[in-house]
C-alpha cells in the first residue's frame, strides 16, 4: 500500500516514541507499507525536520535528522510531478502534497490538519481519502492485523 504522508506526521513521530505517527514511522522502517515521495514533498521534509525548533522539540540532532532523510530517501518511492493539479487549497503550500498522492495513486494522504484539504467535494472525485494518522492506523489495524 502506497501512502502519501504530510511533514506534520514525521514530525509529530519523531517527537514521541508513541502514537499513532510515531507507528507510521515504524510500518515505514518494516516495509509494511511505502511512502510516495517527490521533490518538492522531499525538500519540504528538508526545511522542516532540519529547523532549530525542530531538533529542539524532538531531542535530535542534525546528522540523526539526516539519517531520517536518508531513510526516507531510500524507502520513498520517487514520483515526478508532471502536472500541477492546483487545487487552490487554503495553504497553497499543501497543494504539493495533493499532486503526490494523484501522481503516486496513494491509497491515503495521511495528515494531522485534514482540514487544510477540505474543499467542496473535488478531492473525493479522485477517489483520495485524507485522514489523520489515528484513522490510518485503526484502518491498518482493521485489515492487517
Amino acid at each position: 500500500m502506497v501512502i502519501t504522508v504530510d511533514t506534520n506526521v514525521i514530525f509529530q513521530g519523531l517527537c514521541s516514541n508513541i502514537g499513532a505517527s510515531n507507528k507510521i514511522l515504524k510500518l515505514l522502517s518494516n516495509n509494511k507499507i511505502q511512502l510516495a515521495l517527490s521533490v518538492p514533498v522531499f525538500i519540504e521534509y528538508c526545511d522542516v525536520l532540519k529547523r532549530k525548533s525542530t531538533l529542539a522539540l524532538t531531542g535530535l540532532s542534525e546528522s540523526n535528522i539526516d539519517a531520517i532523510l536518508d531513510f526516507l530517501a531510500y524507502v520513498g518511492l520517487e514520483h515526478r510531478i508532471s502536472f500541477l493539479y492546483g487545487p487552490n487549497l487554503s495553504d497553497e503550500a499543501d497543494n504539493k502534497f495533493i499532486e503526490l498522492s494523484l501522481a503516486s495513486q496513494s491509497s491515503f494522504l495521511v495528515t494531522s490538519n485534514v482540514k487544510h484539504y477540505v474543499m467542496n467535494s473535488d478531492l473525493r472525485l479522485y477517489g483520495l481519502q485524507v485522514v489523520t494518522p489515528g484513522e490510518f492506523m485503526r484502518y491498518w489495524r482493521d485489515s492487517n492485523e
